[in-house]
């Protein structure tokens, strides 16, 4: 009988185990070449993030002045004695010396992390930081000093877990994968931040009235009792509405005017241990600060911005009866913000079509005393014959002492 010999029995083994290898091999590609017609799945590259946070000892601990800087993010104004100070967009307060408004001097910077609205008593700054309320001396306006914190006096203005302050999201890498087989995406928390978008200007969540902070926060009114100004103390909550957005006070009739998307709320606060809802003026859905003069309401309402409607209007409320406020008169606007009133001078902010000012003397028939175009405007506030200005990236100062000559002082920007 004939036989084959195998001289090398591992050679034939490793042969055997190669065509085995090429033939699994083959059987993958081939698999991977079916998912790919018949799911239509491509090779794409997935970023990878991390959710950032906050932590609440480095978030309680963030207080302090540093050196002026250029602003970034341009936020709300506040005006006390000779300083602007300017909110920066949840980063702090940039300190500015108005003495002179011809030539502004920058002279320090707050930093605050989460900062919106501030407002002032003799000399503590109150300000939000995310969910705490701040109190800060501001005796030395160069070297500022936190001296009380409310840790979670406004819990529902931003999201937080045990983490801190939630930030968002940043990219820490990015891996293959074929499209249509993995998720893709930026993991998110478990319930997304609340935004929420000080008292110098109509558009102002804080102010002070009789020793006493009130604040905006989401649906409510909270009430700070600052008769100990450097330790303020949670006094009371009011529930207003869910859509409530700027407060402005008549400290001299104890009335507090509270702008909504939906109308403006008449408050009194004769009695802080009561305060009672006097009557509410109701409009079509619109953003909607609001400022008093005497027996009339000036009310602007704007689209856009998340706020609902299409009206860009002023409207004068008449309010001699506090009970019946009604509508008087209303006006079309572009697209207005804030507004200031002095006498008989209505200062209106109306967004990209500038700074538009008023005569008042017959609401019927408002005259238009100048109109200063090629800039976007936010808020104004006016004091001592001049006006503050705020846009996305300057504060225009103007003197409108006299209302016939309206001169410009000077601008404080960004840069």
């Amino acid at each position: 009988m004939t036989s084959i010999q195998i001289k090398d029995e591992s050679k034939w083994n490793k042969f055997s185990q190669a065509r085995r290898d090429r033939f699994f091999k083959s059987m993958i590609l081939l698999s991977v070449f079916f998912v790919f017609i018949f799911t239509g799945c491509v090779l794409r590259i997935r970023d990878i993030y991390e959710q950032v946070y906050l932590p609440f000892d480095e978030l309680r601990s963030s207080v302090y002045s540093e050196k002026s800087h250029e602003i970034e993010e341009m936020g709300k104004i506040y005006i006390k004695d000779n300083y602007i100070f300017v909110n920066e967009i949840e980063k702090g307060i940039h300190v500015i010396d108005i003495s002179n408004p011809a030539q502004p001097e920058a002279i320090s910077f707050i930093n605050i992390p989460g900062n919106v609205d501030i407002s002032i008593l003799g000399s503590i700054l109150y300000a939000d930081s995310y969910i705490d309320l701040v109190a800060i001396d501001i005796s030395n306006i160069g070297e500022v000093e936190e001296v009380y914190r409310i840790e979670n006096a406004f819990p529902d203005v931003c999201y937080y877990t045990d983490a801190g302050i939630y930030l968002g999201a940043e990219k820490v890498g990015s891996k293959l994968y074929w499209s249509g087989i993995v998720e893709t995406g930026i993991p998110a928390p478990e319930a997304a931040p609340v935004n929420s978008s000080g008292t110098g200007g109509s558009m102002a969540r804080f102010t002070i009235v009789n020793n006493y902070l009130l604040a905006i926060k989401g649906v409510s009114l909270d009430v700070f009792s600052l008769v100990n100004p450097s330790i303020p103390s949670w006094y009371s909550e009011v529930l207003v509405a869910w859509d409530i957005e700027t407060i402005f006070p008549v400290s001299e009739r104890n009335l507090l005017f509270i702008g909504s998307q939906r109308g403006m709320y008449i408050y009194d606060i004769s009695n802080m241990d009561r305060i009672m809802e006097v009557s509410e003026f109701s409009h079509a859905t619109s953003c909607d600060p609001v400022v008093v003069q005497d027996n009339l309401a000036y009310v602007t309402l704007r689209s856009g911005n998340g706020c609902g409607g299409g009206n860009n209007d002023l409207i004068i409320v008449d309010i001699t009866n506090l009970w019946r406020p009604f509508e008087v008169d209303r006006y079309t606007m572009k697209n207005p913000f804030g507004l200031g009133i002095d006498e008989n001078n209505l200062f209106i902010c109306d967004g990209e079509a500038g700074l538009k000012i008023f005569d008042t003397s017959y609401i019927h028939d408002l005259k238009l005393i100048q109109h200063f175009p090629g800039f976007t405007s936010y808020d104004v506030i006016l004091q001592d014959g001049i006006s503050y200005v705020v846009g996305p990236e300057v504060i225009h100062l103007y003197d409108y002492s006299d209302i016939n000559n309206i001169l410009k002082l000077s601008d404080i920007k960004q840069d």
